[in-house]
C-alpha cells in the first residue's frame, strides 16, 4: 500500500541490458553482489511479475515504453517504426507536466524513435560504463529535483559481461 498519490510521485525506471533476476539480492540471491539495487528495492516499488516481451533489447524497450506486445506495436527489428497512434510512457508523462529524460550506456538507442517520441533529454553514450550512467543520472536528477521527472536509465554493463568486455563490479 503506498499513501502517496501518483500525482507525487517521480518516476525512476531502471533497465540493465541482459541482467537475471535470480542474481539480484532483493529477489533472493545469496552473495552480495548487488547492494546499490537491493537498496534501490527496499526503498522504492519491486516488482515481482515483471516478465519481458522478448529475448532482445529492441523489442523489449518498445514492449516496455508502450506497455504493448511486439505483436501489437510491430517493432521486431531496429528499422521498424512505432505507429503514431501508439503512445509512449514518455508522452503520457510528458502531457501530465513530467519533465523527462533518458540515459543510457547503450549508444544505439537514441536513434530510434521510441526515444525521440516524448523526451525532454536523451543522453546515449556509446559503451558507457555504470559509473558514468550513475553520474549522468544524479547530475539530471540535481537538476530537476524541483519539477516532477520520469528518468528512464539503461545500463549495458551486464550485456558486456556476457560478450567478455571489463565489468562493473556492485550495481
Amino acid at each position: 500500500y503506498c499513501s502517496i498519490t501518483p500525482r507525487d510521485l517521480n518516476v525512476l525506471l531502471i533497465t540493465l541490458d541482459a541482467l537475471r533476476p535470480d542474481h539480484l539480492g532483493c529477489y533472493g540471491y545469496k552473495r552480495n553482489i548487488s547492494p546499490n539495487i537491493d537498496k534501490l528495492a527496499r526503498e522504492g516499488i519491486l516488482f515481482t511479475q515483471a516478465i519481458s516481451q522478448a529475448s532482445w533489447t529492441c523489442s523489449s524497450m518498445y514492449s516496455l515504453i508502450t506497455s504493448t506486445y511486439p505483436s501489437t506495436n510491430g517493432v521486431y527489428y531496429w528499422d521498424q517504426l512505432l505507429p503514431d497512434s501508439i503512445p509512449t510512457l514518455a508522452q503520457i508523462l510528458k502531457k501530465r507536466s513530467y519533465c523527462v529524460g533518458f540515459i543510457s550506456g547503450h549508444g544505439g538507442l537514441s536513434g530510434i524513435n521510441l526515444f525521440k517520441r516524448g523526451f525532454d533529454t536523451i543522453d546515449d553514450i556509446f559503451n558507457a560504463r555504470a559509473n558514468l550512467v550513475t553520474s549522468k543520472a544524479m547530475e539530471w536528477i540535481d537538476k530537476n529535483k524541483n519539477k516532477r521527472f520520469f528518468l528512464s536509465l539503461h545500463y549495458m554493463d551486464t550485456h558486456d559481461r556476457l560478450l567478455g568486455l571489463p565489468e562493473e563490479k556492485h550495481f
